[in-house]
Parts: C-alpha cells; structure tokens; sequence
C-alpha cells in the first residue's frame, strides 16, 4: 500500500504505470489537481490495462500545490469517479504552513484540516465516497490524527527527525539518521572546514545548519558553500584533525 505524494507528470506517468504493471498486487495511490495531467494519467493507465487510485491534492493553507477546498475539488472528484484507468481514493491535505507549538500550532493544524474534512462531506453528498483523507506534515500530525474524518496522516520527517524540529517540538522522537562529515582543513588553530556544505546539508535553514554531536564548545558558523562549512571553535577548545569523522544531525 504505497502512496506517492507527488503528482505524476510528463515522463513520470509512465513511471508510474510501470510500477503498477511491474508489481500488480501492489496497491499504488497518487496525488493530481490538475485536470488534463489527471486525464493522460487515465489514458495512459486505460492503455496499459493498470488501475491506479488517485487522491485530490487538496490546497488547506500551504499555498503550494492543491486543489481550491469546496466545489473545485467536488469537480475534480466527480471527474476521477468517471474515468478509466483511475479509482477516486479520497483526499490528501498537506499542513506543511502550521507552525509555532502548543495549543496554537495544534489549533492551525485542526482548522486547515477541517478544510478537508469538510470538502469530504461535499463530495460525499454529490454520490461519491471518499475512502481516504490522508492528512498533515509533521508539525500537526498529532492534531490532525484526532479529527474525525481524518482517516490517517503521513507525516515524513518525524521518521528520522532533525534538530529543526526536534528543538522546537516537545515530541517523544529520537534523532534517527546522521550526516557523517570529514575535516578537510584547519586553515587556523581556531577553524576547520567541513565536507558538509549546501550539497550536503539542507541549504533552505539558516544558521546554525546542523548541530555536530562530537564537537565541543559553541561553535561559530562562518561560511557555508556547495561543498565547504567552515567552523569556528571556542577558546580553548582542541582542534579536531584533518580526516577526523565528525557526526552532525
């Protein structure tokens, strides 16, 4: 049961279909909110003799893909239920805008998913149901999960959380997966370079980047470029080694 919450697109259509004839009992769900990509993906499904079920990408806030809640959606649903080559799966609401903590962050995430819900029961009264509502990243998931009509959520990063979040949420997540980085030059008794730079390391934070487990001391992020982080150690501090390992997260 694979859902992939992306909308397939020009050469990825046939991507798609591939999987679906390549592992047939596999059940393969998409996202779309756009008519005529919707419509080759049906076509191209029919063609090959694959059903793949389809979830209207529903637009409750982020503001980067989706479909308008409320009638456009119901639209969109009743076009899905008619085609070959498509099941209608239900909806997926990504909260990717929710922000802050506590009982504000959790308010945001309830109201931009009642946008769904609600568009769920629209759907529904035109004849059509909706199997699914897939909903919330991971700073509203445990909101979003106890809103009747929310059928389960997908948040991603919690599965191998990061200080961004891990700092910011009171969540009982352990950090899972780490970027292993090198010393490449201490062009000073107080700097090294790291092997970590933008290519390696998300480059849409800010400052501090990443914090490094077996460094010492505050460090002092000078320069990040595509292949180079360059650090400042505190006085006093011992200076690691050109080749040492260093583990960030």
């Amino acid at each position: 049961d694979i859902m992939i919450a992306y909308p397939p697109i020009g050469p990825q259509i046939q991507r798609v279909v591939g999987l679906k004839q390549n592992w047939p009992n596999i059940i393969f769900r998409v996202i779309g909110d756009d008519e005529p990509s919707i419509r080759q993906l049906a076509a191209a499904c029919v063609e090959a003799g694959v059903s793949i079920g389809m979830l209207i990408d529903l637009n409750t806030g982020m503001n980067r893909t989706g479909a308008p809640p409320g009638e456009p959606s119901v639209a969109l649903a009743k076009l899905i239920y008619g085609l070959g080559g498509l099941t209608f799966d239900g909806l997926h609401a990504y909260d990717g805008h929710v922000t802050g903590d506590g009982e504000p962050r959790q308010e945001k995430a309830r109201e931009s998913v009642q946008l769904a819900v609600d568009t769920r029961k629209q759907i529904e009264a035109a004849g059509i149901d909706v199997p699914l509502v897939v909903a919330s990243g991971s700073k509203g998931f445990d909101a979003t999960d106890q809103v009747d009509g929310v059928t389960e959520v997908s948040p991603g990063t919690w599965i191998f959380w990061d200080t961004g979040y891990g700092e910011s949420l009171a969540f009982p997540f352990n950090w899972a997966a780490l970027v292993i980085s090198r010393v490449i030059s201490t062009p000073a008794d107080d700097l090294i370079t790291l092997d970590a730079g933008n290519k390696g390391i998300n480059p849409d934070v800010p400052a501090p980047h990443f914090r490094a487990l077996n460094l010492e001391g505050e460090l002092k992020y000078l320069v990040r470029n595509e292949e180079h982080q360059l650090l400042q150690l505190e006085p006093g501090v011992k200076r690691p080694n050109v080749g040492d390992v260093i583990y960030l997260i």
